[in-house]
């Protein structure tokens, strides 16, 4: 878990990734073309930074902590199952990551 890796910083990068504004990440829209990218952050503020999936929630337009976990529990299932959802989410993770070590 990284120390340097914030919230913040993983929705800028979801959302830059995405085509979509941070703003659209922290919104109440379920549209599959913002619901999946911000389950994805979700998932990623979860694993890099280890935040309860209730702070997550807060930072996710005040979601419910149960929202997020059924949220990181449906990336799972997508990166194990679509090949190239998993190549997404794995460079998305190595921008952070990178951008943490330089």
């Amino acid at each position: 878990m990284g120390r340097g890796v914030t919230i913040a910083a993983i929705q800028a990068a979801v959302a830059q990734a995405s085509g979509l504004r941070v703003s659209d990440l922290r919104s109440s829209c379920k549209v599959r073309c913002i619901a999946h990218p911000r389950q994805l952050a979700m998932y990623l503020a979860h694993e890099l930074t280890g935040k309860s999936y209730a702070l997550i929630g807060y930072y996710f337009g005040g979601r419910d902590h149960s929202t997020v976990f059924w949220g990181c529990r449906q990336v799972e299932q997508r990166l194990r199952s679509d090949p190239f959802f998993r190549d997404f989410a794995q460079s998305i993770r190595a921008s952070l990551t990178t951008a943490e070590a330089a």
